[in-house]
């Protein structure tokens, strides 16, 4: 049950932040429980992967003090692995932490 909610908290927030079309552009929104990922494009709207972004991604969340996976076929996509363990505080400032990266906020 804890999986499901968190599942759903991450993959309503990323696909609003995809739904912007603006930042970073993302491609794919999935997720199985609370292990959810989303794959970085070259273009909104577009389906071309984006390793060098997946990457500039997980540097800017660093940054911020967010550790986040990249992984994939291409390496374009960026797994959230969130521990159950997590408040749902601690989940949402994650998960602010990477709008604000993809946003450039």
């Amino acid at each position: 049950e804890l999986a499901t909610k968190q599942g759903e908290t991450i993959m309503k927030r990323m696909q609003a932040v995809k739904a912007k079309g603006k930042g970073m552009p993302i491609g794919d929104v999935r997720g199985l429980g609370a292990m959810c990922a989303f794959e970085m494009v070259t273009e909104h709207g577009g389906s071309k992967p984006d390793a060098a972004g997946a990457k500039a991604l997980a540097a800017k969340c660093l940054d911020r003090g967010l550790l986040i996976l990249t992984c994939g076929v291409y390496s374009d996509t960026v797994r959230l692995l969130t521990p159950l363990t997590a408040s749902e505080m601690i989940l949402n400032e994650g998960l602010d932490i990477i709008e604000a990266a993809i946003l450039g906020n």
